[in-house]
């Protein structure tokens, strides 16, 4: 009787550890974008890190990291699928998105590294829920970043600057400050940085 009972014991045990396994997958997607000089690029993702980068070419430049993790490969199709990359809008206001779709039939999770580059001249406005970082460096043009959870830097950016964080720190780092900058944080930390040294 014990030993059914260890047994019965056991083979709980190795379902419970076979059904606690995930399996996970990255995809990758590259894709380029016309884009005025002066252009506006929105990016709204809700779960990843997002790095933005000015550049001499004018046009938008898409590098997406899309990753899933699953309890099984159906699952991490499923969570493949309805985690959707939508591009929008046109040269003059280009609109970069991530998308949730639903119903879920699978357990999964997915998150969304967006790495962009654009003109240094255009205008960059981010929208993000959470996040390890989010980065905006070269740019000439304003940028806005909202974000919930995570860190926000910017570095080396001489146009206006607003960054609005609740759970995270922000970080400034250029050699001046050439233009109107607005950083707010509700529980984090901010530091502006000049030359490597902290003078705030």
């Amino acid at each position: 009787m014990k030993t059914r009972a260890l047994l019965a014991v056991l083979i709980l045990a190795a379902s419970t550890a076979a059904e606690a396994r995930s399996v996970g997958r990255t995809f990758r997607v590259e894709e380029r974008f016309d884009l005025n000089k002066d252009g506006t690029v929105i990016l709204d993702n809700g779960i990843g890190d997002i790095e933005i980068t000015g550049s001499d070419d004018v046009a938008v430049s898409v590098d997406v990291l899309k990753t899933v993790v699953a309890t099984d490969e159906e699952g991490l199709e499923e969570g493949r699928f309805l985690t959707e990359l939508v591009v929008g809008g046109d040269a003059a206001n280009r609109v970069l998105r991530t998308l949730m779709g639903g119903p879920r039939k699978k357990q999964w999770s997915s998150s969304v590294y967006w790495r962009v580059k654009v003109p240094r001249t255009a205008q960059v406005r981010i929208n993000s829920t959470s996040s390890n970082h989010i980065k905006v460096t070269g740019l000439r043009g304003n940028a806005y970043v909202k974000n919930f959870n995570g860190t926000i830097v910017f570095e080396n950016d001489s146009g206006h600057v607003t960054g609005d964080s609740v759970n995270g720190s922000i970080v400034f780092t250029a050699p001046a400050i050439l233009a109107e900058t607005r950083l707010t944080t509700v529980n984090g930390d901010i530091a502006l940085m000049r030359s490597g040294e902290s003078v705030d």
